[in-house]
């Protein structure tokens, strides 16, 4: 009888929406590490779906994986009429192929809150039972079922399990309310939000248990936290950084699930952003991450619904959201790798995403916005990294520059070159300075083929996208692609010659798929600039051709090209 009266209702909402942010922080990734999460597993919550059975499923292969580099690297003008098997199956489905290019375990990637439990996991147990209690409730609240969570994943993978809670809680209580609270104790004014009488006065205990995360109204508890909002200039959760845990783990659970109100979805990610927006303003590398990786799952919740109508988010914080990703690839050009790639990843989805809105009818965005914004995107992120090819994949440099092309450039290249008029034109010097010096790079380490694939499938993307002016650039692009076919092929030789070197737990093997891989890909790429490049490319393979008579494998790579442009050429439309 109580919950069917709307005020009581609405404040018990309320009530379990502060009481979901409370237990969450505690929760930290669901793996019983107490107040740990991390950006990899976090980025899982983002791309993962989950279909009607309850099972698991991706709409991508990996985040950050070089099979779908690869499976991309066809998809420009000239030859979408190509076999898209660039890559056979059996290298495709391979570890290197499936491999994330960062390393998601990585210390910078994960984040600590300020807290630790008098007995390990503790108080991740407790929190779990609070949101399950809490999940109850919200059933009680929305009067729903509550059979299709319960028991059935509690004993199997823990962080689905808090993630499938989250979404529950969230649709019997609104979304819209558990983003609005997530946004007011992220900001520290969670009891001005929640409070209905905004006088109202509660004295704080002079002893037990207090929780820094919620704030207490006494006599003199408004001076020490307006001390604390001017000590951290408007941003609170500088001084408590458990509000982070909080805002990550909700919101990345949360957006990214199946709405059929469009005002509440609507609220949602407009909540969602202006937090998104204040991590990518600081100038701490790990919160600016955070952020990025919070405006990743807004972009992907908006992308992904089936609403005509635009979100409100874009025009209201576009022009801060594209200032805030030039400056932080800017400051994060040199920091760690996985913060660097969630970065340009952010960067990456935002521009795809403006292409997508600049074709939506009442929109006040014109695709050669999006074009000259992809530009410059491309080029910030080019311009951060060239210094670090021109140095060698030393001090994480390989693993930084292999995340920073999957995730960032590559796909901005990619889109460019889907543009008409050769939209990449205006950045070719840029982008040629940045990736021919990978290409330059040796050694068989995975981070060094990973870094070598990536920039020839940036290479065929930014050729594909500034096609009118790549003959002036045809000799040196083929020169350097066919020196790395011709080291790949003596690579490869050795490996397979040297049969003492499997016993080493499989390393040679990785060696191998990787160097085969690479193999392939660069008589793809290989064959792309004979066919844009023309004239000069042609005479570096006549050359070889014509001073290289005793080397016959020089030579049947030669023919291979050739037959393999031939091929391209009848493709172009």
């Amino acid at each position: 009888q109580c919950i069917g009266n709307s005020t009581y209702k609405t404040q018990l909402q309320e009530g379990l929406a502060i009481s979901t942010v409370a237990a969450i922080t505690f929760v930290g990734d669901g793996r019983l590490n107490s107040g740990v999460f991390g950006v990899g597993s976090l980025l899982d919550w983002i791309f993962e779906r989950t279909n009607e059975d309850g099972q698991e499923t991706s709409s991508m292969p990996s985040i950050f994986s070089l099979s779908q580099t690869v499976q991309s690297c066809h998809l420009f003008t000239i030859s979408k009429t190509e076999d898209s098997n660039v890559l056979p199956e059996s290298i495709m489905s391979s570890d290197f192929m499936t491999r994330s290019v960062v390393d998601w375990s990585d210390s910078s990637a994960h984040f600590e809150a300020p807290w630790t439990d008098g007995v390990t996991g503790v108080g991740s147990r407790v929190a779990m039972s609070l949101l399950k209690t809490i999940f109850e409730s919200s059933c009680c609240v929305a009067l729903s079922s509550m059979g299709k969570v319960e028991g059935k994943h509690c004993s199997g993978n823990r962080t689905h399990y808090i993630r499938l809670l989250l979404r529950k809680i969230s649709q019997n209580i609104g979304a819209n309310l558990l983003a609005s609270t997530v946004r007011a104790h992220f900001y520290g004014r969670l009891p001005h939000t929640c409070s209905s009488d905004a006088n109202a006065t509660v004295q704080s205990q002079a002893s037990g248990v207090f929780m820094p995360m919620v704030k207490r109204i006494g006599s003199n508890y408004h001076m020490r936290a307006g001390l604390l909002a001017a000590s951290s200039y408007g941003k609170p959760h500088i001084e408590i950084p458990m509000r982070l845990s909080a805002a990550s783990i909700i919101l990345c659970a949360v957006l990214l699930q199946p709405c059929n109100n469009f005002e509440i979805w609507d609220e949602a990610l407009s909540d969602a952003v202006p937090i998104a927006m204040s991590l990518l303003d600081d100038v701490q590398p790990t919160h600016q991450s955070i952020g990025a990786l919070l405006f990743v799952s807004v972009i992907e919740a908006a992308s992904s619904s089936d609403f005509e109508g635009i979100p409100s988010f874009v025009e209201n914080f576009r022009s801060v959201v594209s200032s805030s990703l030039e400056n932080s690839i800017q400051i994060c050009g040199r920091e760690s790798p996985t913060l660097f790639a969630v970065v340009c990843l952010a960067q990456s989805k935002w521009i795809k995403y403006l292409g997508i809105y600049s074709q939506k009818q009442d929109t006040t965005m014109l695709s050669l916005e999006v074009h000259s914004m992809a530009r410059k995107a491309a080029a910030d992120i080019l311009v951060s990294i060239r210094k670090q090819a021109q140095t060698g994949g030393r001090d994480g440099n390989d693993e930084r520059i292999a995340g920073a092309l999957v995730a960032g450039i590559n796909p901005l290249l990619d889109q460019l070159a889907s543009f008409p008029e050769a939209a990449s034109v205006e950045i070719t010097r840029i982008g040629l300075s940045a990736l021919l010096p990978l290409i330059r790079w040796s050694g068989m380490r995975l981070e060094v083929r990973s870094a070598q694939i990536s920039a020839l499938v940036g290479l065929v993307s930014l050729m594909s996208g500034a096609y009118p002016i790549m003959p002036h650039h045809g000799k040196k692009i083929m020169t350097e692609v066919f020196l790395l076919l011709d080291r790949a092929d003596k690579d490869i030789a050795y490996l397979r010659n040297n049969k003492m070197a499997d016993s080493i737990g499989g390393k040679n093997l990785d060696d191998e798929i990787s160097t085969d891989a690479i193999i392939k890909v660069v008589l793809y790429a290989a064959s792309v600039t004979l066919t844009i490049c023309g004239t000069g490319a042609r005479d570096v393979i006549h050359h070889i051709e014509s001073t290289q008579l005793s080397r016959k494998h020089l030579l049947n790579r030669c023919v291979e090209i050739r037959a393999n442009s031939k091929q391209l050429r009848s493709n172009i439309n």
